[in-house]
């Protein structure tokens, strides 16, 4: 599907309207001021056809867990270290076994299934991830979990709209990603009390962003609250931040 993608990537840079339309239903807070120095290839992660030391930003996200091997995943790490300057910055996302661990716990919790784990994906292994990144030069400087976001979308919300299967691009998502920008995770909600972040802080969100759940969701929270969810660890992708030594 790669090909695919990257033929709709280069409409956004070419289609001025179709790249507002683009931004605005899966990226509204982004801000792009220009294209014109941005281009789309179609590569190969374990063999990338660029020299050492290449670049001073890197971003990929969702690439380690397709491919099948420990072996491979090592390697890919490998060639992305060696086309990075000395002191250059990886933002890398992926989905990992813990984090997978921490939905599928709440989810658990609430007697709901544990996500679907696909064939074709190998989740990376933190501890492990950890050693390969210091092998090849590469320092963690922050993991960050989207707790917040991945509590209310993976656990909440089927919740609240079972036993239908929640939308992806559903107003109610739009209501968490609002909230978890000033309440990443289970720390920053803590602090304020669960309570008031359900019964206010998100509720009213969700007014705005999907009115029409309200009514299920202020069936469902009681039962949140009474179990009183550490969610601490619930975020099945991670954004890792790595510098190049």
């Amino acid at each position: 599907y790669a090909e695919k993608m990257v033929a709709h990537a280069q409409r956004f840079l070419k289609d001025k309207a179709y790249r507002k339309r683009t931004l605005k239903e899966y990226a509204p807070d982004a801000k792009i001021d220009k294209v014109d120095n941005i281009r789309f290839e179609t590569g190969n992660i374990l063999d990338l056809g660029f020299p050492d030391k290449q670049f001073d930003k890197v971003v990929a996200e969702r690439v380690l867990i397709n491919l099948p091997t420990r072996e491979l995943q090592a390697d890919a790490v490998a060639e992305v270290a060696r086309v990075m300057k000395p002191g250059a910055t990886w933002v890398m996302v992926e989905v990992t076994e813990q984090g997978h661990a921490g939905v599928d716990r709440l989810r658990t919790k609430f007697g709901l299934s544990i996500i679907e784990k696909y064939w074709h994906n190998l989740y990376v292994d933190e501890p492990w991830f950890a050693k390969v990144a210091k092998r090849e030069g590469l320092v963690i400087k922050a993991i960050n979990r989207f707790e917040t976001y991945q509590f209310m979308t993976k656990v909440v919300h089927p919740m609240v709209v079972a036993p239908a299967e929640p939308s992806f691009m559903a107003g109610y998502n739009v209501a968490a990603r609002e909230v978890a920008k000033k309440y990443p995770d289970f720390a920053s909600v803590k602090k304020i009390g669960l309570d008031r972040f359900m019964k206010r802080v998100f509720r009213g969100a969700l007014k705005k962003f999907d009115p029409a759940k309200l009514a299920a969701y202020d069936r469902i929270v009681p039962a949140i609250l009474k179990a009183k969810p550490d969610f601490s660890g619930c975020s099945h992708q991670v954004l890792f931040l790595l510098r190049k030594k």
